[in-house]
């Protein structure tokens, strides 16, 4: 009896027959074992492919006296259960293992893996099952306010009850609040919120009050804002929090910081902060810098980018500082670019400023990226697998058996 073509994936993926990598996920005595094929998964992730490309460490074996031992990556940040969901996705579109309780994992798997089928998998998810406060925890995973309308609309579909302004209230309940109503533009808020009676008229009054007087607090009052003035991080985005910016800004000029790696199409970037002194003056400075990570692959290697540098406000109703930073070549001779001199260490600390968290002592920094990056080619599943094929066929052999 033939079975499917996606039942043979899931079958490879059960029984691990040519694996050529595994993956230790988990902590602690919950860590498992996970195997996998480097081909497929670098067919579906523009970040599995550059791990398998640059990521020299993970690609080496931990004991190179063993031939036969597979290559090991370890992840720490994801629960062994979770990845498996995004394996059974990857190898057969198999979204089955999704549920209210891990959602918010395995959107955050599928985002750090840049597996967007199954981020959108996640994000339809309450759309079509009875998730009354998953948009509580939407928030923080980066998804559109829409979403929530969307879902308090299908709410009431399936209920058979008007779609009114107090049904949709009582469908998104907490959820409304998290909708992040004052970053709207006026023209798009009193065209398009306003005109349907969604919110109350102290709630309009304090976003009305916000967007007009954002510094003056004496008025918020009388009606206080009720919703998130912050701006969310991007997905397209890296971020740095520099703790104890105090004894930073007092180390020797070069002392350095550094975010985690993030893969922007197939490339890896990092945040890079550094203690800078101003020419002729002894005043210390934050340098800020795009750093790309690429150059064990090929010492010809070469990319370009542009980007937008911001230290993030602290303080509601204060913008963030930001520069944008040009279209840039980064290659072996040029790995950054940035600015040396962003801002004085003591202008960043200045508490009229609202950059600058003096309670926890730290600043936040985040580069925004531009959609001008190279490597930004969309490939189907399938199409880019094939061309993987062609240049593994011995690799690809034992797939296929």
């Amino acid at each position: 009896m033939s079975i499917s073509l996606a039942d043979r994936m899931k079958l490879l993926l059960t029984n691990g027959d040519g694996a050529d990598i595994q993956f230790l996920v988990g902590q602690g005595e919950e860590k498992e074992v996970l195997k996998a094929h480097k081909l497929i998964l670098m067919a579906a992730s523009d970040v599995f492919e550059a791990m398998f490309r640059f990521d020299a460490q993970n690609a080496k074996t931990k004991t190179s006296s063993s031939a036969e031992q597979l290559q090991s990556v370890e992840i720490t940040d994801i629960d062994a259960n979770v990845f498996k969901v995004m394996l059974s996705f990857i190898y057969a579109e198999d979204s089955s293992g999704l549920t209210g309780d891990n959602l918010i994992a395995v959107l955050y798997a599928a985002k750090k893996y840049h597996i967007s089928l199954l981020a959108k998998a996640c994000a339809d998810f309450p759309l079509k099952n009875e998730l009354p406060n998953v948009f509580l925890a939407f928030d923080q995973a980066q998804l559109l306010d829409e979403k929530a309308l969307r879902w308090a609309d299908e709410k009431c579909r399936q209920n058979a009850i008007e779609c009114s302004p107090k049904n949709r209230r009582s469908a998104l309940g907490l959820a409304l609040f998290k909708i992040r109503f004052p970053l709207i533009t006026m023209e798009t808020f009193a065209n398009e919120i306003v005109p349907s009676g969604l919110l109350t008229v102290e709630e309009m009054f304090g976003i009305y009050q916000f967007n007009c007087h954002p510094n003056l607090r004496a008025i918020s009052e009388l009606y206080p804002l009720k919703f998130s003035a912050k701006n969310r991080v991007s997905c397209r985005q890296i971020v740095l929090d520099i703790e104890q910016l105090s004894a930073f800004a007092g180390e020797n000029e070069g002392s350095k910081r550094y975010s985690e790696t993030v893969y922007r199409n197939g490339v890896p970037w990092k945040i890079w902060a550094k203690v800078n002194t101003k020419k002729d003056s002894t005043e210390k400075c934050l340098g800020f810098y795009l750093l790309c990570t690429a150059s064990e692959e090929d010492p010809n290697w070469s990319c370009k980018s542009s980007a937008k540098l911001q230290i993030v406000s602290q303080r509601s109703g204060t913008k963030d500082l930001s520069f944008n930073l040009p279209k840039s070549v980064y290659n072996n001779k040029s790995l950054s670019w940035g600015f040396p001199n962003f801002i004085s260490f003591a202008e960043l600390m200045d508490p009229s400023k609202g950059l600058y968290d003096e309670e926890g002592d730290k600043v936040t920094l985040a580069i925004d990226f531009n959609d001008d990056s190279l490597y930004s080619k969309i490939k189907s599943f399938f199409g880019k697998l094939m061309e993987l094929m062609l240049r593994n066929l011995n690799a690809v052999k034992s797939l296929f058996v």
